[in-house]
């Protein structure tokens, strides 16, 4: 028990012999090895970045800042596709009384039928809706004996299943002062085919002519479009 107290005795004389902690210093401390750490930090090297790299970066941002503005613009713009009408969903208006009254609000006159010419008229509509799509006329000429199938679009962007006859009118000529592109097929028949504009609508006429085909195109067109 004796030798207890005396190591008790020995404990408080140790704590007697250091002083308490100061915490001020203590803060004061770690403030220090802040700033020291912060002053290092300051006098690290820094790398700079070549120029060439600065400037493919800044060419690169402003590409995607082009990007993102143009693609956006330019796809809102482009022009809608032509829509396709096969001959499935089109019906025939044969009645001249019914062509002429559903032509009425039309920018489009037909070509007449004179003496030098027999004609069969009809207007494709769309089936359903009973949307106007293109206007047809077969003639034959009687003095000549040229047959000429005439089809005018009244749809706008619109394509139909005939126009594919008239795929491979590459040459050009003028006539009445429009431009006309052109192509000759010579078989079994001697045809000729072409399309044009005219008064914002689409031409396409087919002639199967005896001879002489550029000059039997010239005549039935200059015919329609002088009439």
């Amino acid at each position: 028990m004796a030798d207890f107290k005396e190591k008790l005795k020995n404990i408080d004389n140790i704590s007697q012999d250091y002083a308490p902690i100061d915490l001020e210093l203590v803060e004061r401390a770690k403030a220090r090895s802040m700033e020291k750490n912060a002053e290092m930090q300051a006098k690290t090297i820094k790398v700079k970045m070549p120029f060439w790299k600065k400037l493919a970066l800044g060419v690169s941002l402003l590409s995607i800042a082009f990007c993102s503005v143009f693609f956006p613009i330019y796809y809102s713009n482009l022009p809608d596709q032509p829509i396709y009408y096969s001959d499935k969903v089109l019906s025939a208006v044969s009645e001249q009384s019914e062509i002429d009254s559903k032509l009425s609000d039309v920018n489009f006159e037909i070509f007449a039928e004179s003496v030098n010419y027999t004609v069969m008229n009809q207007l494709f509509v769309e089936t359903e809706t009973q949307k106007l799509c293109y206007f047809y006329q077969y003639s034959i000429d009687l003095i000549f004996g040229d047959t000429v199938n005439l089809y005018v679009e009244l749809a706008k962007n619109a394509t139909f299943e005939f126009e594919t006859y008239f795929d491979k009118c590459k040459l050009i000529t003028e006539i009445s002062n429009v431009n006309v592109n052109y192509v000759i097929v010579s078989g079994v028949e001697n045809n000729i085919f072409a399309k044009f504009t005219y008064d914002s609508h689409d031409y396409f006429i087919k002639v199967t002519y005896v001879t002489d085909a550029l000059s039997r195109l010239e005549y039935h067109l200059t015919q329609l479009l002088n009439d």
